[in-house]
């Protein structure tokens, strides 16, 4: 009796290929609904005090910081969270735009996030949602770009390496600053902070936030 072929596992008929099409478009909405369920628990978690006493939850639960209870208990970057809690903030409680209308992908979340920041006119952001449907998340990052910059503001990648407890100091103590001075990036609190030390020309307003924060 001739033995049957093993189908290949990577070849598809077209019927197959249709419901695989339609299936990844289906996972990638799980995935996003996801992001967002998770935006908003990180936003409780973060708002979030203990009736009893008033205490943050963090510290209710142990922790000295959110920083340090998303690290532990969560194995996540603080950094990361904090960037769910704004995309959460941002789109669903101030704009209070619906979950469903939003785009599928974090990244493009992210990028809404930060033009909404900036403008005050409702359908101009309602025109973002709409692009942000029709465009790839790099295509949307670079007219977000754009819109916060100006052509003319180029951008450079800069990296260096370190010690890993001194690179997690360091970064915590940037998003700090950043969440402090109101900064739309990491960059620019890199920047107010090696500045302020090379040459002590920080305003007034902006030492004073940071010894607030120190």
């Amino acid at each position: 009796m001739k033995a049957e072929k093993t189908r290949d596992p990577n070849t598809f008929t077209p019927e197959q290929a249709t419901s695989l099409r339609a299936h990844m478009k289906d996972q990638i909405k799980i995935q996003t609904d996801a992001c967002l369920a998770v935006a908003k628990a990180l936003f409780e978690v973060y708002y979030g005090t203990l009736r009893t006493t008033g205490a943050p939850l963090v510290t209710g639960w142990g922790f000295a910081t959110f920083e340090d209870y998303v690290e532990k208990e969560l194995l996540w970057h603080g950094g990361t969270a904090r960037s769910y809690i704004r995309v959460f903030d941002e789109l669903c409680v101030r704009r209070q735009f619906d979950e469903g209308t939003l785009p599928p992908s974090i990244t493009a979340l992210r990028e809404l996030a930060k033009v909404s920041r900036k403008l005050t006119d409702q359908r101009e952001l309602a025109r973002w949602i709409k692009r942000s449907h029709e465009l790839t998340a790099c295509d949307l990052k670079a007219e977000v770009e754009v819109e916060l910059y100006g052509r003319s503001r180029r951008k450079r990648t800069i990296g260096f390496a370190m010690q890993w407890g001194a690179a997690g100091r360091c970064m915590k103590r940037i998003h700090e600053i950043r969440e402090s001075l109101g900064l739309s990036t990491t960059g620019e609190a890199l920047e107010r902070i090696v500045m302020g030390a090379s040459t002590g020309r920080m305003t007034t307003s902006e030492a004073r936030r940071l010894r607030k924060v120190s």
